[in-house]
């Protein structure tokens, strides 16, 4: 049985594993800390990601998850609301760790191996396959000297939980100039507001929640700020990624390979895609274009919503042409989600 390994015990890294497994491979899994995994997200699954999972039978509840229906974003007075054809799923990141983490112990063919960070490529000698799922800050990428620096502006992202029910079917998005505010219910009684902001908008530092928070005053006034949860954490910035997706038998997915901006929410969905993409059968060109063609997908709607982050004005206008044409805006948001 060929042995191969995946670096990483993320999300993309246990789905990855999962797949190998289903190949008949031997997948040995590396992960630097143990299991649950956070991470500082969106905790949003769009509909194709959600698809993924239950391909696998992964399937949540009310009490750990919290199926949403479109997304409602929210400019002052301006409201804009897109509906997805399939229901989109909000969930801890710890709950999906733990969901993936078990299933993976399922199969005998998973060897998990907890504290086990990879600091030379030697240690890998006997693997005939690499698929490097370590994150914004792969330690693969440096390795391999794979790694590339985005220059310009720089964004930025943070998150905590509120123990407050969901009061909307959508997640919420509440913009304001260079930067977003995000409520994703994660469960029947617990909701997440995440941010992202350019850096240069923002310094890092004390009080960084509270001066966020103040710049969307109509969202704190739905908040109870006895019911936050101590557990804001920032991450970023966004500024790595990897020259190619493949480097001799080392492959990269998820955010190990390209991470522009959570501002469009399909970040697990892309790279559950393109790790079924890679762990495929066809030819190695064709797999490569497909992947490309996702990402490309990708930066062109990050690339957009960025433009409305910056510009308030065409923000506003485009808000008030799609609730003319409400049906194209729906459109919108499933392309923004495409599969190949």
């Amino acid at each position: 049985m060929d042995k191969v390994a995946v670096i990483g015990g993320g999300p993309i890294g246990l789905y990855t594993a999962l797949l190998l497994s289903q190949k008949g491979l031997a997948v040995h899994l590396f992960e630097k800390g143990t299991w649950p995994r956070d991470k500082v997200c969106g905790q949003g699954i769009m509909p194709s990601g959600v698809h993924k999972l239950e391909e696998l039978d992964i399937k949540f509840n009310h009490l750990n998850a919290y199926a949403f229906n479109g997304i409602k974003y929210i400019d002052n007075d301006l409201e804009l609301i897109g509906f997805f054809k399939k229901n989109a799923l909000g969930v801890k990141r710890e709950e999906l760790s733990k969901a993936l983490y078990y299933k993976c112990k399922e199969h005998k063919s998973i060897f998990l191996h907890p504290n086990s960070k990879i600091t030379e490529l030697n240690a890998l000698k006997d693997f005939k396959e690499i698929y490097a799922c370590d994150g914004l800050h792969s330690q693969m990428r440096k390795l391999t000297k794979n790694e590339k620096v985005r220059t310009g502006q720089k964004r930025m992202g943070a998150r905590f939980h509120v123990s407050l029910s969901p009061w909307s079917q959508q997640v919420e998005v509440y913009w304001a100039h260079k930067l977003e505010a995000y409520v994703t219910p994660v469960s029947n009684q617990v909701i997440e507001v995440a941010f992202l902001w350019y850096q240069d908008q923002f310094q890092a530092g004390a009080q960084l929640k509270e001066r966020l928070l103040e710049s969307f005053p109509k969202l704190f006034k739905k908040l109870e700020q006895d019911k936050f949860l101590d557990d804001f954490k920032a991450y970023g910035p966004f500024d790595r990624y990897s020259k190619k997706i493949k480097d001799g038998n080392i492959t990269f997915l998820g955010d190990a390979y390209y991470f522009l901006d959570g501002i469009t929410g399909e970040g697990l969905s892309l790279g559950f895609k393109s790790a079924e993409i890679m762990t495929g059968e066809q030819a190695l060109f064709i797999k490569k274009l497909r992947v490309r063609a996702l990402y490309m997908n990708y930066q062109l709607w990050v690339n957009l919503a960025l433009s409305l982050s910056r510009h308030p004005r065409l923000r506003r206008l485009l808000f008030k042409v799609f609730n003319l044409i409400p049906s194209q805006f729906n459109r919108v948001l499933s392309l923004n989600d495409l599969s190949l």
